[in-house]
């Protein structure tokens, strides 16, 4: 399953929160979450669940729906 950064950051501006905020409700770095957002990276199964909590979303609505079983 691969994650669309597009929906992170829509979900991430939904809830009025900046990438700073994410990163420390996940306890990550912003660089991560600004990748991610970007699709450089995938963020792996620990923080999908941590971010999707974050940001008061279904980790299934992360996912991009033409990325396939990846």
């Amino acid at each position: 399953m691969r994650i669309a950064g597009e929906r992170i950051k829509t979900a991430r501006e939904r809830c009025g929160l900046t990438q700073r905020a994410v990163a420390r409700a996940i306890d990550t770095t912003e660089f991560r979450v600004s990748k991610w957002e970007r699709s450089l990276a995938q963020p792996n199964a620990v923080y999908l669940l941590k971010l999707a909590q974050a940001l008061n979303v279904d980790p299934r609505e992360l996912a991009d729906s033409e990325g396939g079983d990846q």
